[in-house]
């Protein structure tokens, strides 16, 4: 768990750190009308977001299967 915490972490950085390079220095790289960086900065932290819902919903779907079981094995 605790190298999915850190590549989380460290996909939430990098994606911050470009969209703030964007906006800091006024759109480095545009390319027809988008700014290169902050969109690839936002689809990183988009990335890390989903990933984390996804463990946790992977985690509850777990835990409710594991109830589920042991109900039916108590009646």
């Amino acid at each position: 768990m605790r190298n999915l915490q850190i590549a989380w972490l460290s996909l939430m950085v990098i994606g911050v750190g470009l969209v703030y390079v964007d906006v800091l220095y006024r759109v480095l790289l545009e390319i027809q009308g988008i700014p290169a960086l902050a969109a690839l900065g936002a689809a990183l932290i988009l990335l890390a977001l989903t990933a984390m819902l996804n463990w946790l919903f992977k985690e509850a779907w777990a835990e409710c299967s594991h109830a589920t079981s042991d109900e039916q094995n108590n009646d």
